[in-house]
């Protein structure tokens, strides 16, 4: 059987609901020893983003001496440490990346929260269908006759992606260095550069993006539309010459 990605990490888990959970999935997928530490057995969000099949688990009172302690020796033998609790509550446990580097110095600490451990925002604690709202998604989701659509918490299923590619660069910059990082993800950031076009055209253009339904601005006609028979519908995308050309002859109309 071929090797696992990352057979041979070992990756501690201090997540909660899906960011954090799906992160450490993905890693596990990958071959990593993903042990879920925590002060309740409870992987929260696991039924709902981050299967915990293939996750070990030890609870530990981070308030005692004793349980910090062995959470300290759990981390020696570690490589990467996942959590997305608010910025500084694992700090206030003496389990911030600050006290952990200096139990392993090559740690690798990925901290993910709403809007990164810095700034004027940093302690807003919030779930993902709030950031949703607050990175502009929902505003652009809808009809333009109606209030935004709503998208739950998109933006907690963005962020892993940019997770898992960070720990794997900095897996990489630990080999060839010997030096860990410290990763602070803002997931308003991370979910943002998916509206980089809206962005751009307002930065460059002044445009504001606006709900338009089932439209698109690179694809005509783009829509939903009745079919005959009872309640049947079909979806239309037409992006390029070649596909028009070809939705011509489908519909019985090359001309």
């Amino acid at each position: 059987m071929a090797r696992k990605l990352l057979e041979g990490i070992r990756v501690i888990d201090m997540t909660v609901w899906f960011t954090g959970p799906l992160t450490t999935q993905v890693l596990a997928d990958c071959g990593a020893e993903v042990i879920r530490l925590g002060t309740s057995t409870r992987t929260q969000g696991a039924g709902g983003g981050g299967r915990a099949i293939n996750k070990k688990s030890i609870t530990l009172n981070f308030h005692s001496p004793k349980g910090l302690q062995l959470a300290y020796k759990l981390v020696a033998k570690s490589d990467v440490v996942v959590e997305n609790h608010a910025a500084g509550t694992l700090a206030r446990r003496g389990m911030g990346y600050q006290d952990l580097k200096k139990v392993k110095p090559d740690i690798i600490y990925l901290s993910s929260c709403m809007q990164g451990q810095t700034g004027p925002y940093a302690a807003h604690a919030a779930f993902g269908h709030m950031l949703t709202a607050l990175s502009g998604f929902n505003q652009l989701a809808g009809w333009p006759d109606k209030e935004p659509a709503w998208l739950a918490a998109y933006t907690d299923f963005i962020a892993p992606r940019f997770h898992a590619l960070s720990i794997l660069g900095a897996l990489e910059y630990r080999r060839r260095t010997g030096k860990g990082q410290y990763l602070d993800s803002s997931q308003n950031e991370g979910g943002m550069q998916l509206l980089a076009p809206a962005i751009l055209d307002y930065t460059a253009n002044g445009r504001v993006a606006e709900r338009m339904g089932n439209k698109n601005l690179s694809a005509a006609p783009h829509n939903v539309y009745p079919c005959t028979g009872n309640d049947e519908w079909c979806a239309i995308s037409v992006f390029t010459d070649a596909e028009w050309r070809t939705f011509c002859k489908v519909i019985g109309s090359p001309q």
